[in-house]
């Protein structure tokens, strides 16, 4: 079996065409200066590059060894970083050659390094030890660790949020959300949950933040208040509070058409919506269209989530007959990436 990326024309929601990966991709991440998507391949121990600037997708393979799985770009300096989770390390990619430079070793307190997040104003890199209870500040000019801050029990998540400049970690198994100053990397705030955070999202428009539960639907809502966040609400969201219920789901936000994308293994489909707000500016997602894996387009009335329309797949010459492990949809000209 053959993963694929199918490819989405954000203006009519068609299948524009699909391309061919190997086994198992896993994340992915758009550099959307230099139009370079790069594709995590655990199985096969690779990073794929797949330039898009003309329309062709030709790709390229980086062999990169430790089974690689979170990814992440600094678009300043133009370099690509891997986490690498069997051997400890992450690889520092070259994102004009897009060849390997080097690899930086985490040491002796890593312990399944899984979730990657960079600062590029201070050219930092973040790295959660997933079997472990720290956070990792990698040093992105000496290459090397920095700082090893200590969190919690199975740190799951990291991002760093640029416009706050913070640095927000998910702890799974103390269910807790941790808020670290980056430049002292002391813990600023934490915040006690009722069940294990996982995901990390921004909204930079109106200054929330959303993490999502564990097989939970809830979301909590953070806002800065004065000069500390707070939990402002913790509430069932609809798709937000799924992303742990549909293994390998990616979600997407097109800024200019005002929507997210999110993607399903289990439905087999993506799920397209459109973003609207309620009174405390919580976003309140609406289902606009669902494209399944044969391409087959279903749209839906925002207002009433009745059915509109059904247009059938794709043409025979680019029918997708199997998506192993996940549907990643690539709006060319008008998405940009939020953090996985």
């Amino acid at each position: 079996d053959l993963g694929n990326i199918v490819v989405i024309d954000g203006k009519n929601l068609s299948v524009a065409a699909q391309i061919k990966m190997g086994a198992d991709p896993q994340v992915m991440v758009l550099n959307d200066k230099t139009k370079k998507i790069y594709v995590t391949h655990p199985t096969e121990n690779i990073v794929a590059v797949i330039d898009t600037s003309q329309g062709k997708y030709p790709t390229k393979v980086i062999p990169v060894n430790g089974t690689p799985y979170s990814i992440t770009i600094n678009k300043v300096t133009n370099k690509v970083y891997a986490v690498l989770a069997a051997t400890k390390q992450v690889a520092v990619i070259d994102g004009a050659t897009d060849t390997l430079l080097t690899t930086i070793d985490l040491g002796p307190r890593s312990s399944f390094p899984l979730v990657v997040s960079v600062n590029e104003k201070k050219n930092k890199v973040y790295i959660v030890n997933y079997g472990g209870d720290s956070i990792m500040a990698i040093d992105g000019e000496a290459q090397k660790v920095e700082k090893v801050i200590t969190v919690g029990e199975k740190p799951i998540w990291v991002r760093y949020h640029p416009e706050l400049d913070q640095i927000y970690v998910s702890v799974e198994g103390d269910k807790k959300i941790v808020i670290i100053n980056p430049n002292t990397y002391e813990i600023a705030q934490t915040f006690a949950i009722g069940a294990p955070p996982y995901r990390i999202l921004f909204d930079e428009t109106v200054g929330l933040v959303y993490i999502t539960h564990r097989r939970e639907k809830n979301v909590t809502v953070l806002k800065k208040q004065v000069e500390k966040m707070e939990i402002v609400a913790e509430k069932e969201l609809p798709f937000f509070g799924q992303l742990d219920a549909m293994p390998y789901n990616m979600l997407w936000r097109d800024r200019k058409a005002n929507r997210y994308y999110f993607t399903s293994q289990t439905l087999n489909n993506l799920s397209v919506t459109e973003i609207r707000r309620d009174d405390q500016q919580i976003m309140q997602l609406r289902l606009i269209a669902t494209i399944s894996a044969k391409g087959e387009i279903t749209r839906f009335d925002p207002e009433t989530g009745h059915v509109i329309s059904v247009a059938p797949g794709v043409p025979a010459k680019i029918t997708i007959k199997r998506i192993y492990k996940w549907i990643l949809a690539v709006v060319l000209t008008l998405l940009v990436f939020v953090g996985i």
